[in-house]
């Protein structure tokens, strides 16, 4: 779902940048009243998680990877701002770091993975349905899944519509799509299909999974969250279920939000033709809509199209109404005798930590009202340690090397995350031409640079700003071999993979130069001109942009990026928690792999079974915010101890000197060469 930089235009990229500036203004000044500055490892820690949910990256069309996010489950546990600013401090950890989603197209990705999802999935799915439930119930676990799943596929509407309106909006004059190459006809169905199946589902166990587990064993994680609510369903009091007024203009604001879309749709309405539209619309309150007349015909169609919403709004309101008349007649239902309410000063036994209860302190009373516990049958002996297995000789002849599992393939990856990451940090602190260049100097240039490379419309010059890529990595003593493999290993090869099907008349009308033969009744297939210059196109901007941000992280210390950052007057808080979660990344992987060892110590032959698997996989995300809660407690501490009072403090010291100025004028000189050249090849 990482959309990377040269899929949206500038234009996109911006108008989506500059909506989430009040959301992350309103996220964080709620974030500091809130959740206050104690909690701000853990939330911290909370975006080390989302990062290391999304590292299994699944490919689906149209340039878009289906994996889980946690953003319903972050929201769950610290709230739904604190999972916007988590989500969105991962994002930018992959996009600045590890070239994983793009760094202009930043807006965009925060608003689908950490607004949309994380608004739709909490508010729309999530409070309703766990309206006075009890923490320990499985309706809210289930609430909580099916939160992160809608949640999820809300996400991946709004990126399928982001790049479907592409090819309508930015196209060459010869028809060919200088942006994302697919319609909305091809987006939204790939898109949709494979997050309804594929992520959604994922998405769901891994928040379920997650949820059940902290119910059972570290039920003061949810109580960060949910400090009124009841920890059983036994303490409950269930007043009759209200139906809010507001709700019915929930369908209404659904519909007039995605009324602009029609504003791009080629074809006419239904009943907008007027040559079809009098057998159709012969009797109709406003005439003007009927096309009979052609005084004021867009007048007529707008007063209509207000009058009929608000007709629904009324007749909405009107089932509201009488649905709640006939609940204030309902007698009211039975109370239970004794004592019904448990306020948020009421501790359950889970609540209670060893060291409350004394030496002598009798658990008995705590226990007296909760039912037996469920008598342990004794296990059977394995069927693996029975039946005997044959041994697998060098050669191969006998027996078959078993592949590992999906979570020893995403651990491997986390060990190679670590190698990059401890190469990097040597790199960027080497003698090379960037790494002598002032940081904020460097990152307001790079960026400069990426918005004059999304401008470029052009293939040659596009391979010129690689060129000049290759040159500043040489200049900067990094290795060429891993500069090439860096960049072009998974985004740019991939982005060429799935514009593929692009390249087809079927996709991309115009003049077929490389005929495919017949299909469908006999109709032509083949790659034509329009198509083969978009996803030539398309692909030349992917790498050059992720060559600049790739140049930018390989010379630049983390420390020093984050002070850069916060120099250009990015939010303390914001870089706090971004530096905090870097390194609580390795910290998470660290353990995760240290519990997967001490699984694998206990078993013998082959982990082939899914299911537990998948058991393993939310128990340990479950142990992991366990482990974050604690860890965070024991940071704040030592935070405190040092002096720390919610600021942050850095002791890098930055000057601007000769090398700077020079730099600055051969970039303002690169990016004014760049888009005039491109501008002279275009006419």
């Amino acid at each position: 779902m990482h959309i990377p930089d040269g899929y949206l235009s500038p234009e996109t990229c911006g108008v989506f940048g500059a909506g989430m500036v009040p959301v992350f203004a309103t996220a964080g000044k709620r974030v500091r009243r809130v959740v206050k500055s104690r909690y701000v490892p853990l939330l911290a820690l909370a975006a080390a998680f989302s990062f290391l949910v999304m590292m299994l990256n699944v490919p689906i069309p149209d340039g878009t990877t289906a994996h889980a996010v946690g953003a319903v489950l972050i929201a769950v546990i610290l709230g739904p701002e604190a999972a916007i600013i988590a989500i969105s401090t991962a994002l930018a950890i992959q996009a600045l770091f590890f070239g994983d989603g793009g760094v202009l197209a930043y807006g965009a990705n925060t608003f689908n993975m950490a607004f949309v999802m994380t608004m739709v999935g909490y508010f729309l799915v999530y409070k309703p349905l766990t309206r006075n439930v009890s923490l320990t119930s499985p309706r809210r676990a289930f609430a909580a899944a099916l939160g992160g799943y809608v949640g999820l596929c809300a996400a991946a509407f709004c990126a399928a519509i982001e790049f479907g309106v592409q090819p309508e909006l930015f196209k060459s004059a010869s028809g060919a799509p200088l942006y994302a190459p697919y319609h909305l006809a091809q987006t939204i169905p790939a898109m949709m299909v494979a997050h309804l199946t594929v992520a959604g589902g994922v998405e769901f166990a891994l928040t379920l999974g997650v949820i059940l587990y902290l119910q059972r064993a570290n039920l003061p994680v949810l109580r960060i969250n949910h400090a009124d609510a009841s920890e059983s369903d036994a303490d409950l009091a269930k007043p009759p279920t209200r139906l809010k007024w507001w709700y019915a203009l929930g369908p209404i604001a659904a519909i007039a939000l995605i009324t602009p879309l029609g504003l791009i749709y080629n074809s006419g309405a239904f009943g907008e033709d007027p040559a079809r539209a009098k057998p159709v619309w012969h009797h109709v309150l406003f005439s003007g809509y009927d096309f009979s007349h052609d005084k004021h015909p867009a007048v007529g169609y707008i007063i209509s199209a207000f009058v009929g919403a608000a007709l629904i709004a009324l007749v909405l309101f009107g089932l509201f109404g009488l649905s709640r008349l006939v609940q204030r007649r309902r007698p009211p239902a039975a109370q239970p005798a004794g004592p019904t309410t448990a306020g948020p000063t009421t501790l359950g036994p889970t609540m209670l930590a060893p060291t409350m209860l004394g030496p002598t302190t009798s658990t008995a009373a705590l226990t007296a009202d909760r039912p037996p516990p469920t008598t342990i049958s004794p296990s059977r002996t394995p069927d693996w340690l029975i039946q005997s297995q044959v041994g697998m000789c060098p050669c191969g002849c006998i027996g078959k090397r078993q592949r590992g599992s999906y979570v020893q393939k995403t651990l491997s990856g986390g060990a190679t995350l670590m190698r990059q990451a401890m190469f990097g940090e040597d790199v960027a602190t080497g003698p090379g031409l960037l790494q002598r260049i002032d940081p904020r100097v460097k990152l307001l240039t790079m960026l400069s640079v990426l918005i004059g490379t999304a401008l470029v419309r052009n293939i040659e010059v596009l391979l010129s700003l690689y060129a000049v890529t290759l040159v500043l990595a040489v200049a900067s003593h990094l290795k060429l071999s891993f500069f090439v493999k860096r960049v072009w290993l998974f985004i740019p090869v991939f982005t060429g993979v799935v514009v593929l099907p692009a390249t087809l008349n079927i996709v991309t009308a115009g003049h077929i130069v490389v005929p495919l033969g017949h299909w469908w009744f006999g109709h032509r297939i083949g790659m034509t001109s329009q198509g083969l210059h978009s996803a030539a196109l398309i692909v030349s901007r992917v790498a050059v942009s992720i060559s600049i941000v790739v140049l930018l992280t390989l010379t630049t210390p983390w420390a020093k990026l984050m002070a850069a950052l916060r120099a250009i007057y990015v939010p303390r808080m914001f870089i706090q928690i971004m530096a905090m979660a870097y390194r609580y990344i390795f910290y998470l992987l660290g353990s995760v792999d240290d519990m997967y060892t001490a699984r694998k110590s206990r078993m013998v032959g082959a982990d082939t079974d899914v299911k537990a698997g998948r058991a393993f996989v939310a128990a340990t995300a479950g142990a992991l915010f366990g482990k974050a809660h604690t860890l965070s407690e024991e940071v704040y501490m030592a935070m405190v101890s040092r002096g720390y009072t919610g600021n942050a403090v850095s002791i890098d010291t930055f000057q601007v000197r000769a090398l700077e100025a020079v730099w600055v004028a051969a970039c303002a000189v690169t990016i004014a060469a760049t888009v005039g050249i491109d501008r002279a090849i275009g006419r």
